[in-house]
C-alpha cells in the first residue's frame, strides 16, 4: 500500500474516531439531579401499573448509583457511516474504549480504538473530558498530518453542537444523542418509560445479574430532559425538533444489575433516519469520589472543528 494510501486510510481512522470520541463526551453533558428524581411523570406512573416489581427493583438500584461519583468503564459504541467524509459514508463504524468515567462533575479519562481497520491503520485515541470540553490525544497521527496541527491534542466544546443559546446548549446535544454516561441518570431515563419489565438472571463479566429492559420514544426523551433541566417551552420545542431532524423513532434500554445492587452494564439501542446506533457500557469500582481529571495544557491542543474541516476538505479533494 502507498504512503498515500496509508495516510489517507489513517485519516479517515482519525475522522471517525474524533466524531465517534464528540459522542462519547456527549454523555457527560446531562444534568447531575434529574432525569430519575423519583420518576414522577405519566409516564412513570403508568409503569408503577404495569410493572410495579420491575419498576420499584430498578428505583431501588437509581437510589443507590445517585451515590456514587466514578466508575471504572469499558463501552463499545457502532454508529452509522459518516456523510461528507470521504471512505465513512457507506461504512459502519464500531469503537472500543476503557477507562474512567466521573458524572458529579462530568468527567472522563478513557482510550479509545477504531474497530474494522487493518491494525496499522487503527489510531488509538486517548479522550479527557472536564466538563463540557473534550480533549482527544490522537498521537502519531498529530505529527504525520498537518490538518491536525502537528500538537498531540484536539479539543472540542460540546455545546458548539447546538445552535440553543445558555443553558438549554450541554442538555440539547446530550439528548441529541441520546446517551449518559451516568448510570443513575441511564436508570432515570430508564425509570421513564412505560414498558419495564424483568428478563431474567444472566451472568454479565463473571457475575450474576438480574436483566431488566424498556423502550423509550422521541416523547418520552424529549419529556425526560426538559423536566430534567427545567427548559423553556421553546427550548423543549427545539429539542424536539432536533430529535425529529435526527429521524430517531425508539430508544431500548437493557440494564444488567450486579448482586451488590449497582449496574454492571447498561445498553442503549437507538433508531433513527441514518440507521440504528447502539453503546453498550460495562461498569465497575464505583467510588464515592470524583476521578481528579485534569485538561491537557493549552499549548498541546488544537481545535478539532478546524481539524476536521482540513481533514473532509482534503479527502474532498482526491
Amino acid at each position: 500500500m502507498s504512503r498515500t494510501r496509508r495516510t489517507g486510510r489513517r485519516r479517515d481512522a482519525a475522522a471517525a474516531a474524533l466524531t465517534a470520541a464528540v459522542m462519547v463526551g456527549a454523555v457527560g453533558c446531562q444534568s447531575d439531579g434529574g432525569a430519575g428524581q423519583d420518576a414522577a411523570g405519566p409516564a412513570a406512573k403508568a409503569s408503577r401499573q404495569s410493572s410495579g416489581d420491575a419498576v420499584a427493583a430498578v428505583r431501588a438500584v437509581y437510589r443507590k448509583t445517585s451515590g456514587m461519583k466514578s466508575a471504572k468503564a469499558r463501552m463499545t459504541m457502532t454508529i452509522p457511516g459518516l456523510k461528507g467524509t470521504a471512505g465513512l459514508a457507506n461504512h459502519k463504524l464500531s469503537f472500543e474504549s476503557s477507562g474512567v468515567v466521573g458524572w458529579k462533575p462530568a468527567a472522563l479519562d478513557m482510550t479509545m480504538t477504531p474497530q474494522g481497520y487493518a491494525p496499522s491503520e487503527r489510531t488509538k485515541v486517548r479522550e479527557i473530558m472536564t466538563g463540557s470540553t473534550m480533549y482527544l490525544n490522537v498521537g502519531k497521527a498529530a505529527a504525520d498530518d498537518p490538518e491536525l496541527g502537528g500538537r498531540p491534542w484536539v479539543k472540542y466544546a460540546l455545546t458548539a453542537a447546538t445552535d440553543v443559546p445558555g443553558k438549554a446548549q450541554p442538555e440539547l446535544f446530550s439528548v441529541s444523542m441520546n446517551r449518559d454516561q451516568d448510570p443513575a441518570e441511564q436508570l432515570g431515563l430508564l425509570l421513564k418509560s412505560p414498558h419495564i419489565t424483568g428478563a431474567g438472571s444472566q451472568q454479565v463479566d463473571g457475575v450474576q445479574a438480574r436483566h431488566y429492559e424498556a423502550s423509550l420514544t422521541p416523547d418520552d426523551i424529549t419529556r425526560t430532559t426538559t423536566a430534567s433541566v427545567g427548559l423553556s417551552a421553546a427550548e423543549a420545542e427545539r429539542i424536539g425538533g432536533q430529535l425529529k431532524k435526527q429521524g430517531l423513532t425508539s430508544e431500548r434500554i437493557d440494564l444488567w444489575v450486579g448482586q451488590d445492587g449497582y449496574p454492571v452494564r447498561v445498553k442503549i439501542a437507538m433508531k433513527t433516519a441514518e440507521g440504528a446506533s447502539t453503546v453498550d457500557l460495562h461498569y465497575s469500582a464505583y467510588s464515592s469520589k470524583a476521578p481528579g481529571i485534569e485538561p491537557p495544557p493549552a499549548d498541546q491542543t488544537t481545535d478539532m472543528v478546524a481539524a476536521m474541516k482540513r481533514a473532509q476538505a482534503q479527502g474532498s479533494a482526491k
